[in-house]
Protein backbone atom coordinates (compact mmCIF):
# COMPACT_ATOMS: atom_id res chain seq x y z
CA UNK A 1 0.00 0.00 0.00
CA UNK A 2 1.24 3.37 -0.82
CA UNK A 3 0.09 7.23 -1.23
CA UNK A 4 -0.49 6.10 -4.85
CA UNK A 5 -2.58 2.82 -3.84
CA UNK A 6 -4.97 5.45 -1.57
CA UNK A 7 -5.63 7.85 -4.62
CA UNK A 8 -6.28 5.06 -6.86
CA UNK A 9 -8.61 3.31 -4.71
CA UNK A 10 -10.15 6.62 -3.48
CA UNK A 11 -9.78 5.31 -0.06
CA UNK A 12 -10.78 7.01 3.52
CA UNK A 13 -7.28 9.02 3.22
CA UNK A 14 -8.06 9.75 -0.13
CA UNK A 15 -10.84 11.74 0.92
CA UNK A 16 -9.05 13.20 3.81
CA UNK A 17 -6.85 14.50 1.43
CA UNK A 18 -9.40 15.95 -0.58
CA UNK A 19 -11.16 17.76 2.22
CA UNK A 20 -7.87 19.36 2.53
CA UNK A 21 -8.22 21.15 -0.79
CA UNK A 22 -8.76 24.71 -1.62
CA UNK A 23 -10.80 23.26 -4.28
CA UNK A 24 -11.85 26.15 -6.18
CA UNK A 25 -8.46 27.20 -6.78
CA UNK A 26 -7.21 23.69 -7.78
CA UNK A 27 -10.29 23.53 -10.17
CA UNK A 28 -8.78 26.96 -11.89
CA UNK A 29 -5.03 25.28 -11.55
CA UNK A 30 -6.67 22.75 -13.57
CA UNK A 31 -8.12 24.95 -16.43
CA UNK A 32 -4.78 27.05 -16.65
CA UNK A 33 -2.89 23.59 -17.40
CA UNK A 34 -4.85 22.78 -20.68
CA UNK A 35 -2.81 25.44 -21.84
CA UNK A 36 0.78 23.34 -22.00
CA UNK A 37 0.85 22.86 -25.16
CA UNK A 38 0.58 19.75 -28.11
CA UNK A 39 2.22 16.61 -27.70
CA UNK A 40 5.55 17.41 -29.29
CA UNK A 41 6.62 13.25 -28.52
CA UNK A 42 3.78 11.06 -29.13
CA UNK A 43 4.18 7.34 -27.79
CA UNK A 44 6.02 4.61 -29.65
CA UNK A 45 3.83 1.89 -30.56
CA UNK A 46 4.48 -1.17 -28.25
CA UNK A 47 6.30 1.26 -25.89
CA UNK A 48 5.70 0.13 -21.82
CA UNK A 49 3.89 2.66 -20.38
CA UNK A 50 4.58 2.28 -16.73
CA UNK A 51 8.44 1.81 -17.68
CA UNK A 52 8.57 4.85 -19.71
CA UNK A 53 7.26 6.87 -17.31
CA UNK A 54 9.45 5.37 -14.79
CA UNK A 55 12.78 5.80 -16.96
CA UNK A 56 12.21 9.02 -17.84
CA UNK A 57 12.16 9.39 -14.08
CA UNK A 58 15.61 8.48 -13.82
CA UNK A 59 16.48 10.36 -16.84
CA UNK A 60 15.73 13.67 -15.58
CA UNK A 61 17.60 13.04 -12.31
CA UNK A 62 20.57 11.83 -14.26
CA UNK A 63 20.45 14.62 -16.61
CA UNK A 64 20.34 16.98 -13.49
CA UNK A 65 22.51 14.83 -11.02
CA UNK A 66 24.36 12.50 -12.15
CA UNK A 67 25.70 9.72 -10.39
CA UNK A 68 26.68 11.85 -7.11
CA UNK A 69 22.83 11.09 -6.76
CA UNK A 70 22.45 7.65 -7.82
CA UNK A 71 22.19 5.99 -4.36
CA UNK A 72 19.64 8.63 -3.06
CA UNK A 73 17.19 6.48 -5.72
CA UNK A 74 15.21 3.01 -4.74
CA UNK A 75 17.26 1.28 -7.62
CA UNK A 76 20.53 2.93 -6.38
CA UNK A 77 19.95 1.39 -2.82
CA UNK A 78 20.56 -1.88 -4.04
CA UNK A 79 22.57 -1.63 -7.49
CA UNK A 80 25.41 -0.31 -8.76
CA UNK A 81 25.39 2.87 -11.22
CA UNK A 82 25.07 1.18 -14.74
CA UNK A 83 28.13 3.13 -16.29
CA UNK A 84 28.59 0.33 -19.06
CA UNK A 85 25.07 0.73 -20.65
CA UNK A 86 24.50 3.90 -23.24
CA UNK A 87 21.91 6.37 -23.06
CA UNK A 88 19.17 6.26 -23.71
CA UNK A 89 19.01 2.42 -22.27
CA UNK A 90 20.77 3.13 -19.12
CA UNK A 91 17.42 4.79 -18.32
CA UNK A 92 15.46 1.98 -19.02
CA UNK A 93 17.54 -0.13 -17.29
CA UNK A 94 17.00 1.94 -14.31
CA UNK A 95 13.70 1.64 -14.55
CA UNK A 96 13.70 -1.77 -14.10
CA UNK A 97 16.05 -1.85 -11.18
CA UNK A 98 13.55 0.39 -9.78
CA UNK A 99 10.33 -1.82 -11.12
CA UNK A 100 12.19 -4.85 -9.42
CA UNK A 101 12.73 -3.60 -6.19
CA UNK A 102 9.18 -2.02 -4.96
CA UNK A 103 8.15 -5.42 -6.38
CA UNK A 104 9.82 -7.52 -3.86
CA UNK A 105 12.38 -9.11 -6.21
CA UNK A 106 15.36 -10.33 -4.87
CA UNK A 107 17.90 -7.86 -6.72
CA UNK A 108 19.82 -8.90 -9.53
CA UNK A 109 22.37 -7.38 -12.44
CA UNK A 110 20.28 -6.44 -15.57
CA UNK A 111 23.32 -6.37 -18.47
CA UNK A 112 20.89 -6.54 -21.35
CA UNK A 113 17.40 -5.79 -22.04
CA UNK A 114 14.99 -8.06 -23.98
CA UNK A 115 14.03 -7.27 -27.54
CA UNK A 116 10.72 -6.32 -27.15
CA UNK A 117 11.54 -3.63 -24.64
CA UNK A 118 13.26 -1.65 -28.12
CA UNK A 119 9.73 0.46 -28.37
CA UNK A 120 10.69 1.74 -24.78
CA UNK A 121 14.34 2.67 -25.10
CA UNK A 122 12.70 4.74 -28.73
CA UNK A 123 10.39 6.21 -26.88
CA UNK A 124 12.89 7.36 -24.00
CA UNK A 125 15.16 8.30 -26.41
CA UNK A 126 12.69 11.08 -28.26
CA UNK A 127 11.49 12.36 -25.02
CA UNK A 128 15.25 13.06 -23.94
CA UNK A 129 16.49 14.14 -26.91
CA UNK A 130 15.75 17.97 -25.98
CA UNK A 131 16.40 17.78 -22.51
CA UNK A 132 18.76 20.26 -22.60
CA UNK A 133 16.36 23.17 -23.91
CA UNK A 134 13.70 22.99 -21.13
CA UNK A 135 16.41 21.36 -18.19
CA UNK A 136 19.44 23.34 -19.14
CA UNK A 137 18.01 26.40 -17.56
CA UNK A 138 17.31 24.75 -14.25
CA UNK A 139 19.70 25.53 -11.52
CA UNK A 140 19.63 21.87 -10.01
CA UNK A 141 21.70 22.80 -6.52
CA UNK A 142 19.98 21.42 -3.58
CA UNK A 143 18.85 18.44 -5.44
CA UNK A 144 17.17 15.46 -3.62
CA UNK A 145 16.13 12.45 -5.21
CA UNK A 146 13.24 10.11 -4.23
CA UNK A 147 12.56 11.76 -0.85
CA UNK A 148 10.45 10.16 1.83
CA UNK A 149 8.67 11.86 4.63
CA UNK A 150 7.77 11.96 8.28
CA UNK A 151 4.44 10.36 7.76
CA UNK A 152 5.03 7.99 4.77
CA UNK A 153 4.34 5.23 7.26
CA UNK A 154 1.04 6.39 8.02
CA UNK A 155 0.23 5.89 4.37
CA UNK A 156 2.14 2.46 3.50
CA UNK A 157 4.82 4.54 2.19
CA UNK A 158 5.65 7.40 0.03
CA UNK A 159 8.30 9.01 -1.49
CA UNK A 160 8.57 11.94 -4.17
CA UNK A 161 10.08 12.24 -7.94
CA UNK A 162 12.72 14.83 -7.21
CA UNK A 163 12.71 18.33 -4.89
CA UNK A 164 15.61 20.70 -6.32
CA UNK A 165 16.12 24.16 -3.65
CA UNK A 166 12.40 23.40 -1.71
CA UNK A 167 9.96 22.67 -4.78
CA UNK A 168 8.43 19.41 -5.33
CA UNK A 169 8.93 18.10 -9.02
CA UNK A 170 6.68 15.93 -10.58
CA UNK A 171 8.14 14.59 -13.82
CA UNK A 172 4.98 12.90 -15.75
CA UNK A 173 4.84 11.06 -19.76
CA UNK A 174 1.32 11.09 -19.83
CA UNK A 175 0.60 11.67 -23.76
CA UNK A 176 -3.15 13.04 -22.31
CA UNK A 177 -4.08 16.61 -23.77
CA UNK A 178 -5.31 17.75 -20.62
CA UNK A 179 -2.80 16.44 -18.76
CA UNK A 180 -3.53 17.72 -15.02
CA UNK A 181 -6.38 16.53 -12.93
CA UNK A 182 -7.24 16.65 -9.17
CA UNK A 183 -5.71 13.58 -8.11
CA UNK A 184 -2.62 14.58 -9.77
CA UNK A 185 -2.58 17.93 -6.97
CA UNK A 186 -3.87 15.45 -4.44
CA UNK A 187 -0.59 13.28 -4.73
CA UNK A 188 1.86 16.44 -4.50
CA UNK A 189 0.06 18.36 -2.07
CA UNK A 190 -0.15 14.85 -0.03
CA UNK A 191 3.35 14.35 -0.07
CA UNK A 192 3.68 18.15 1.32
CA UNK A 193 1.36 17.13 4.23
CA UNK A 194 3.55 13.89 4.92
CA UNK A 195 6.15 16.61 5.97
CA UNK A 196 5.36 16.66 9.07
CA UNK A 197 8.55 18.38 11.07
CA UNK A 198 8.51 20.50 7.68
CA UNK A 199 12.57 18.75 6.64
CA UNK A 200 12.22 19.86 3.06
CA UNK A 201 11.10 23.69 3.62
CA UNK A 202 8.91 22.65 0.40
CA UNK A 203 7.52 25.87 -1.24
CA UNK A 204 6.08 25.02 -4.66
CA UNK A 205 5.49 22.33 -6.81
CA UNK A 206 7.02 22.01 -10.17
CA UNK A 207 5.08 19.90 -12.94
CA UNK A 208 7.62 18.85 -15.88
CA UNK A 209 5.32 17.40 -18.57
CA UNK A 210 8.08 15.58 -20.95
CA UNK A 211 5.88 14.47 -23.99
CA UNK A 212 5.08 18.42 -24.23
CA UNK A 213 8.45 19.65 -22.79
CA UNK A 214 6.76 21.74 -21.11
CA UNK A 215 7.44 23.57 -17.35
CA UNK A 216 4.84 24.81 -14.83
CA UNK A 217 5.90 26.07 -11.11
CA UNK A 218 3.15 26.94 -8.60
CA UNK A 219 3.31 27.95 -5.13
CA UNK A 220 1.34 24.65 -2.39
CA UNK A 221 0.19 27.47 -0.08
CA UNK A 222 -3.36 28.56 -2.22
CA UNK A 223 -4.05 24.76 -2.79
CA UNK A 224 -5.08 23.81 0.33
CA UNK A 225 -7.03 25.24 3.28
CA UNK A 226 -5.52 27.30 6.40
CA UNK A 227 -3.67 25.26 8.77
CA UNK A 228 -4.08 21.85 6.42
CA UNK A 229 -0.64 20.55 7.73
CA UNK A 230 -2.02 19.82 11.25
CA UNK A 231 -5.42 19.00 10.80
CA UNK A 232 -4.50 16.07 8.36
CA UNK A 233 -1.67 15.10 10.62
CA UNK A 234 -4.26 15.12 13.38
CA UNK A 235 -6.39 12.93 11.06
CA UNK A 236 -3.83 10.20 10.42
CA UNK A 237 -3.67 9.68 14.18
CA UNK A 238 -7.20 9.94 14.97
CA UNK A 239 -6.84 12.89 17.65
Amino acid sequence: MSLTYHIKKKTVIYWQLMAMLNLDYCRALVDHHQDCGPVIHAPVTGTNYPLTGMSTIYAVRDFLGGEEIWEQTVAGYCHKYPHNVPEPAKWVVMGLMDSQLRTGDMPKSIKKLPPDLSPTVEDVANITAIFSHVLGKVEATNLIANPQFDGSFEVGGADANLIINNTLWDIRTTGRKYPLDLDCIIQQVGYYLLDFENKYELKSICWYYTRQQCLFEHPIEPLLTKGAKLRFQRMLKGA
